[in-house]
Formats: structure tokens, C-alpha cells, sequence
């Protein structure tokens, strides 16, 4: 493979980071122009200082390697803007990690990150003369409400969504799928509920399985609105990141990967599994639609309600397109196995998420 110019947004992002240090380690891969947004120069500074720290592995390489890394200052908006030729004329492969994932955002929100945010990285990209590829990091939660298999070739399913989050990336995705074209490449993955690292259990995102997590340990909560089997589909993420960036380096076309695991996490194992470990006791679990949502109260179901739809979810991710392709290349997901939780429940409890009650 020839040498790469990389331009990455989101790169100080729980996954796009994680992106970042592959690109880092990677030989083939001349110098990263990577879009860091901050308020001003100070701010700015102690962002990229904590992904550095982040990313940093043991060896002199290191330091090298970070002279790779341009920093372009700035946000989604203004790369639209951006007609500095040596940036177009270098730029061979983009990254578009940088999202909204917050449940609670209000749609205008959501819609300015995700959506148009993704049309300006389109405008960038048709504006660069070398580009050969555009990897776009989507969701697999772009299926909403839609019950059922939901595989790589599906996308338009006259689903209707939870959030504003899965709203807008589903927009997200169709802008991206309107800009095919035959000048570039471009790959569109699907990660499904990104979880900390497969060996530290470190994480920087705590939503769809952390919040909820962090809810029960409080004790506060007799019942709760959600299904003991409901099928959650972790993923560590150097396992999602190491997944995306050996995809980005091999395939071509236009093409839809489910960055999803083979093995299913049950809703209730993995509660049950938390409860012995932290020593709480956990809500008795009813479905929601035998639920009687007069026995919460207004805060309860407040502080509920933005991961309800994920506690009874009927949607069933598949990716044996993915598995594939992947197994072809020598890669595979891992088993989940209780180990794993063993070290995601560690690290919440040393960050301070989680408390054990003895």
C-alpha cells in the first residue's frame, strides 16, 4: 500500500482516539492532520495533552511518531470552509469520528453535529485532490425501533427512532450514502455499544450500560421498566478501533461493516454479574410494556428514561458480511466472558463511577 495522508475529526473522541494511535503506529502512515475543537489556545492545549497521555505507549517511537500530527484548530463548520491548499493537496484517506452521542441533546443540537456536520466533511472531502478514501463512523442504533435483523445491507426500514441521536446519524448516513461517487472509497461502520478496553476495562464514555449501572448501585430504584433478556451487543473498544482501521486499509468500494460481537451480552447476566461484584442489590426487572409506571416517581423516571428503549429492545444486529472479511484478514472479536466484566466493573470502581457497598 502506497503512503497515506489521514485527516481525523473526532480523534480526541472515546473511539476516534483510540483510531488516532493506530494511525500513530502505522508505518505506511505519512503525517495526520487531526481537527481538535476548543474554545482557545489553552483549552486547546490541554485537550490534545490529555490524548497523548491517553495514547501513549512505552518506547522512544512514540515521541516520533507524534510529529505525524498537524493540528488543524477548528470545527465541523469550518472545514467546510478550509481551502488550504497544502491540506487538499496532501489529504489521501479522512476519518469523520467526531459525533454527538448523548441521548439527552436537543434535536437542533444533534442535527447541527451529526447531520450538517457530516455534510461539511463531504464538501471537504470533493474539495480534496488526492482522496481515495472516506471512512465514516456511524451507528448501528441508526435502526430506532425497527424489530427484527438489522444486517450491514439494511438501512431504510421506515423505522422510527428513540432520540435525537439515532435521528440524526440515520441522516447522517443517508447524506453520506447520496455522496457515492467513483473518485473515492467509502466505508461506512456501524459500532454497536462501545465499552472500555479489553484489557484495562478503561473508558471514557459512560452511557447505554454505564449510566444505568451507576443508577442501580445508588439503590434508589425498587422496579425498573426493562427486560431481563433484553440481547446488548458490547464491544471493547480497541477492539472496535483495531476492527475499523484494518477494514479502512483493505477494502474499497462503497461499502457497510457492522462493527458489532459475535457473542451477545443477556441484560439481566450482566446485572446479576455487577450485583456480586459490588455488592448492591438490583431492581426487580419488569418489561416495559407490563410495566406500571405510576410506582416511579417523576425524578425516577427521568433518570430512566433516555436508556428505556436499549432495557427492551427488539432490534437483533447481525454482521456476517463483517465477520467475514475480518476472519478472512486474521481478526476476530472477542468472547465476552466474565472476565471481561470482571475488569469493566475494576475500573468503575476506581473511577469512582461505581462504589462497592463492602
Amino acid at each position: 500500500m502506497s503512503k497515506r495522508v489521514l485527516f481525523i475529526t473526532g480523534g480526541t473522541g472515546f473511539l476516534g482516539r483510540r483510531i488516532l494511535q493506530l494511525a500513530l503506529r502505522d508505518s505506511e502512515v505519512l503525517k495526520i492532520y487531526l481537527l481538535v475543537r476548543a474554545p482557545n489556545e489553552i483549552k486547546l492545549k490541554a485537550k490534545i495533552d490529555d490524548v497523548y497521555r491517553d495514547i501513549n505507549w512505552d518506547g522512544d517511537d512514540f515521541n516520533e511518531s507524534l510529529r505525524k500530527i498537524k493540528i488543524v484548530h477548528g470545527d465541523l463548520d469550518s472545514i467546510s470552509r478550509l481551502n488550504d491548499s497544502s491540506i487538499l493537496s496532501q489529504v489521501t484517506d479522512i476519518f469523520h469520528c467526531a459525533a454527538l452521542l448523548s441521548f439527552n441533546s436537543a434535536y437542533r443540537e444533534s442535527y447541527q453535529t451529526n447531520y450538517k456536520g457530516t455534510e461539511f466533511i463531504i464538501d471537504f472531502a470533493n474539495k480534496c485532490q488526492l482522496l481515495r478514501k472516506l471512512n465514516f463512523v456511524g451507528t448501528v442504533f441508526i435502526a430506532g425501533r425497527y424489530e427484527g435483523i438489522f444486517s450491514e445491507h439494511d438501512f431504510n426500514c421506515k423505522q422510527s427512532f428513540n432520540n435525537p441521536y439515532e435521528e440524526t446519524k440515520f441522516l447522517a448516513e443517508e447524506v453520506i450514502r447520496k455522496n457515492f461517487n467513483q473518485n473515492y472509497s467509502t466505508l461506512i461502520f456501524r459500532p454497536s455499544i462501545v465499552m472500555g478496553d479489553s484489557l484495562t476495562g478503561k473508558s471514557k464514555n459512560f452511557n447505554v450500560i454505564y449510566k444505568p449501572l451507576h443508577l442501580f448501585s445508588k439503590q434508589i430504584l425498587d422496579l425498573v421498566p426493562a427486560n431481563i433478556n433484553t440481547e446488548h451487543n458490547l464491544i471493547p473498544v480497541d477492539k472496535a478501533a483495531e476492527a475499523i482501521y484494518l477494514l479502512s486499509q483493505t477494502q474499497f468500494g462503497n461499502k457497510t461493516f457492522h462493527i458489532i460481537n459475535p457473542s451477545k451480552t443477556v441484560c439481566g447476566d450482566f446485572f446479576s454479574l455487577a450485583e456480586k461484584f459490588f455488592g448492591f442489590k438490583n431492581p426487580k426487572f419488569i418489561p416495559v410494556e407490563k410495566f406500571d409506571f405510576n410506582q416511579l416517581t417523576k425524578v425516577q423516571f427521568n433518570l430512566l428514561k433516555p436508556y428505556l428503549p436499549y432495557y427492551n429492545y427488539k432490534t437483533h444486529f447481525k454482521g456476517d458480511y463483517t465477520f467475514k472479511i475480518l476472519e478472512s484478514l486474521g481478526f476476530h472479536f472477542p468472547v465476552l466472558k466474565e472476565n471481561y466484566y470482571q475488569i469493566l466493573f475494576d475500573y468503575c470502581k476506581k473511577s469512582g463511577l461505581v462504589k462497592a457497598t463492602f
